[in-house]
Formats: C-alpha cells, sequence, structure tokens
C-alpha cells in the first residue's frame, strides 16, 4: 500500500524482483564514456577488462585508446612546457 492508501503499481518495465530497466538508471550505466572508462580502470584488478566493457556497454577498443590518448595529450603538453620554458628564459637572460 502507498501512502495514500493506494495499492502499490509496479514501474513500467519493472520486473516483479523490483530491478527496473538498467539504460533508465542513475548509476554508472547512464554516465558518460569517460566515466566508463575511469570506473573500469579503478577495478581492473577485480573484474576482468572484457567483462567490464561488456556490461558497461563500451568498446573495449575505446577503452584502450581513451588512457593512449590520455598519456600522448599529457607528454604533447609537457614538451610544449619544456619548450615554453626554453623562450622564457631566453627573455629574461
Amino acid at each position: 500500500m502507498s501512502i495514500r492508501g493506494r495499492p502499490n503499481k509496479p514501474f513500467l518495465n519493472e520486473r516483479e524482483d523490483g530491478a527496473r530497466h538498467p539504460g533508465k538508471s542513475d548509476g554508472v550505466l547512464r554516465e558518460s564514456a569517460a566515466v566508463k572508462h575511469a570506473f573500469v580502470q579503478r577495478h581492473r584488478r577485480v573484474w576482468p577488462i572484457s567483462v567490464q566493457c561488456r556490461v558497461l556497454r563500451i568498446s573495449m577498443t575505446g577503452y584502450h585508446e581513451h588512457f593512449a590518448r590520455k598519456a600522448c595529450g599529457a607528454q604533447r603538453r609537457q614538451m610544449s612546457d619544456d619548450a615554453l620554458l626554453v623562450h622564457i628564459k631566453a627573455i629574461h637572460a
């Protein structure tokens, strides 16, 4: 019974065990790909990457490319910071 005295009606797409459609939840399944990739990275020692990617509906290729892009960007940024430092030192010399 609900608070108003009416019988509770099950939600649309709700199963008998109370679970709803996973695509309509507000958990990790609804997050952006970057958040899902971070989740997989944090839990890679708990569950296999392939299983996590399948459950979260992300590709393993996309997961690996995400971290390759991230590493490449950090390296590129470091190189540009070093070049900038050379110019600053030359100006103030």
